[in-house]
């Protein structure tokens, strides 16, 4: 939509901070592309995921899981 700015009966109502992306881009100050759900490590925050993918995308956003907090996080009592 940012780079087809044919307007549409669904795309009537689009607030008008989202058409200033379509600015951005016309005037090349931005450039969009698509990526593959399968190769999109944001899906591991608007979807739920099975174990592999969650774990994928974990690791290309350089994630780590602790089973317990790291000793420099340690509160003592």
């Amino acid at each position: 939509m940012a780079q087809n700015p044919i307007t549409e009966k669904h795309s009537k109502y689009i607030d008008i901070k989202y058409h200033l992306i379509c600015d951005y881009v016309k005037k090349g100050h931005i450039k969009l592309y698509y990526v593959p759900s399968d190769e999109n490590p944001a899906d591991m925050f608007t979807k739920v995921l099975g174990y592999v993918k969650f774990e994928k995308f974990r690791n290309m956003l350089g994630m780590e899981f602790f089973s317990e907090p790291p000793k420099a996080y340690k509160f003592s009592s």
